[in-house]
Parts: structure tokens; sequence; C-alpha cells
């Protein structure tokens, strides 16, 4: 069965930090990155009172990115990427103890990485892989494993 209903209480705390800097040790490097801690509650439903006290859905304790590009000229750029985030709970009494399944919230640590090559002002050649540590996780349904992609891209 499933069915729609209104909580009376929730809270989240937390607390977001957010960095960017440019020519970060030498000309050309670029470095960002994020990492956030979510506390979120259910503080009162009286029409399911097994959900009081439980992490909120979908809302992982932990998540963080990192992106990191150097450009050695005006040309070429290599990105490397990194995404992390604790496991999340898909049902408001936190009942759905597996992750790694269909319907389930599992955590991930997943990089990216990807070279381009700017040929001039109209073409660019792009060439990278998505999931390169390979990791199996799943967010309500299984995410792709390491992928590999080329882009030819022409713009007017």
């Amino acid at each position: 069965f499933s069915y729609v209903q209104n909580v009376d209480n929730t809270r989240v705390r937390g607390i977001e930090l957010v960095a960017s800097r440019r020519n970060v040790l030498f000309d050309g490097l670029e470095l960002m990155g994020s990492i956030t801690y979510a506390d979120g509650r259910v503080l009162a439903n009286p029409a399911f009172p097994a959900s009081i006290n439980k992490v909120l859905p979908q809302i992982p304790k932990l998540r963080a990115n990192a992106l990191a590009t150097y450009r050695p000229d005006e040309n070429w750029s290599v990105t490397l990427g990194a995404r992390y985030s604790d496991r999340s709970f898909a049902t408001i009494d936190n009942s759905d103890s597996v992750s790694q399944t269909f319907q389930g919230f599992a955590g991930y640590l997943v990089v990216d990485a990807r070279v381009q090559y700017r040929l001039d002002e109209n073409w660019t050649l792009s060439a990278g892989i998505d999931n390169l540590n390979n990791d199996k996780y799943f967010l309500f349904h299984p995410f792709p494993q390491r992928t590999f992609l080329m882009e030819i891209h022409y713009a007017q």
C-alpha cells in the first residue's frame, strides 16, 4: 500500500561549507568543493508514531563534492571531480534497512574525469570517464557503473 500523509513537525539542523579558488599552487589550477552536514528528524507525527525521531527520508547526513580543473592554456582543460553521500532512507520510519537494491538509497563515492580540447571558436572535442572507481550504488534504481564518453561539439 502507499498513501500521502502530512507530518506535523520536522526539523533539519546542519551546516554547509563551500569554497572555490583559482590559480591554486600554480596558474591554471581551479579547486572547488562543498561539504554539507544535515540532521533531519521527524519531531511529531500522530498519524504514524513509529516515525517520531527518525531521520527524514532522502536526506543524507553527510554530502560532499570536490572538483579540480587544470587549464594549461586556453585550449585544454583537464577535470577530476568526486561526489560523496551517506546512505539515506526512503521510508519515513526508516524501515528500509537494505539500501543496495531497487528503491533503496545507498551511500556512494563517485569519481569522474574529463579532458577537453578546443579546436577553434566553433569545435570542441571531449573525452571522459564517469564513475571512474566503478561504485555500484542505488538511488531508487541502480546507477550506471563506469561509463566512457566522447563528445564532438559544434557551437556557432
